[in-house]
């Protein structure tokens, strides 16, 4: 059977590609025309995509990335760092779950604003004049749905990483599981990955 380094590091890498897509879409979704409120239906002039919205999901995307960015360098980190978060694990392992925790949250309501939002523009995404509004609003939708589908999936797998590492599935820590006791567990010198 596969140890625990073994699962999470293929699901730390794609957590940091999804953060890293969903920091792209929202750039591609809050552009110009969004932040510059050009974007409305008429004739009584109603936004479809508020602006404001634009914090939350750039936020959410720093905070996933900066997340999995930090676990995936310091499980490769030198030893003197190591031998620090070693000592200290109680505290790394709770600010890391905290994290994680925040971070799942975070992007399970960034999914509900892109759902809710793409189900605004989709209403004008077909059959709708003039063209050129129509095809904008198709845009739109394609950009919001594969939003609400890539932080769907960062929170997903965060919750995988939560499970395995802080509920017990092959616990990685050894003040929670007291791994090291245990003569069949080996315990890996990596830290979160």
């Amino acid at each position: 059977m596969f140890g625990v380094s073994y699962i999470l590091m293929p699901i730390n890498y794609t957590l940091s590609l999804c953060a890293i897509a969903s920091m792209c879409l929202t750039c591609s979704v809050f552009d110009f025309i969004v932040m510059n409120e050009m974007y409305y239906t008429v004739p009584d002039l109603r936004l479809l995509i508020l602006p404001e919205l634009s914090l939350w999901f750039y936020v959410t995307s720093v905070v996933c990335f900066t997340i999995t960015f930090i676990t995936l360098l310091a499980s490769n980190a030198r030893k003197g760092f190591r031998t620090f978060v070693e000592n200290h694990s109680q505290l790394f392992s709770l600010l890391h779950g905290i994290c994680l925790s925040v971070s799942c949250i975070l992007c399970g309501y960034c999914t509900f604003l892109a759902i809710q939002m793409s189900d605004t523009v989709g209403k004008y995404a077909f059959n709708s004049t003039p063209k050129h509004f129509e095809e904008a609003s198709h845009w739109y939708f394609i950009r919001l749905r594969a939003l609400a589908i890539l932080f769907s999936a960062e929170s997903i797998l965060q919750m995988i990483v939560l499970s395995v590492v802080y509920l017990g599935i092959e616990c990685r820590y050894q003040p929670f599981s007291k791994a090291s006791q245990k003569s069949d567990v080996v315990v890996d010198n990596r830290l979160f990955v």
